[in-house]
């Protein structure tokens, strides 16, 4: 069985990391649904503006601390990999 992370009625922030960097923008989100799937879990969120979309689990994001987190995390990555001289 595979883990549940999130459950239904939670609020998140929502975006894959990559736009996130690129916009500077998360999504405000509400998980209305669990879609598990054969190999993941995914959430079905409601947006402020009543849009809703299914969402991996890698793209959410429970507090505005774990984006930052996970944006630093990436910028850090960034720098070992390419060194400190440019």
């Amino acid at each position: 069985m595979k883990e549940i992370k999130y459950e239904p009625g939670i609020r998140v922030y929502c975006g894959s990391l990559e736009d996130i960097i690129r916009t500077g923008y998360v999504h405000d989100a509400f998980i209305c649904q669990v879609v598990i799937g054969e190999n993941d879990v995914q959430y079905r969120v409601k947006h402020p503006n009543n849009h809703t979309e299914v969402v991996p689990e890698r793209d959410l994001y429970i507090s505005k601390e774990e984006v930052y987190t996970q944006v630093k995390d990436y910028f850090s990555d960034l720098k070992l990999r390419f060194g400190n001289d440019g």
